[in-house]
């Protein structure tokens, strides 16, 4: 079961960023889908995306929750399996965090 979860969450993780890359346009940002997680029970899937320049995040957070029910069509019309999972997006802040700590140490090392 697990295999198949994994196998699910990359296709979901692909057809996501298409998706995302071809629809979804927020000027001088860059979204990209680092991780999905599905639920076991499959009915829920979270989605990891980080935004650059983090600064406009909030801005293309809300943008992703109010198109959020066109992206589930659109997924919906490409993945071929009998339940897709209902999707909801999350802000990855891990490259933020790498980003922070690299400058501490930086002006560490000064």
């Amino acid at each position: 079961m697990k295999n198949r979860i994994e196998r699910i969450n990359q296709l979901i993780r692909e057809k996501v960023a298409e998706i995302l890359s071809r629809d979804i346009f927020v000027k001088g940002s860059l979204i990209t889908v680092q991780e999905v997680s599905t639920s076991k029970d499959l009915n829920h899937a979270k989605i990891k995306v980080s935004v650059m320049p983090f600064s406009e995040s909030a801005k293309v957070m809300k943008i992703l929750e109010k198109q959020a029910p066109t992206i589930q069509a659109k997924l919906n019309s490409v993945v071929r399996i009998k339940f897709v999972p209902r999707i909801k997006f999350y802000l990855d802040v891990s490259e933020e965090k790498a980003g922070r700590v690299e400058e501490i140490l930086r002006n560490i090392t000064k």
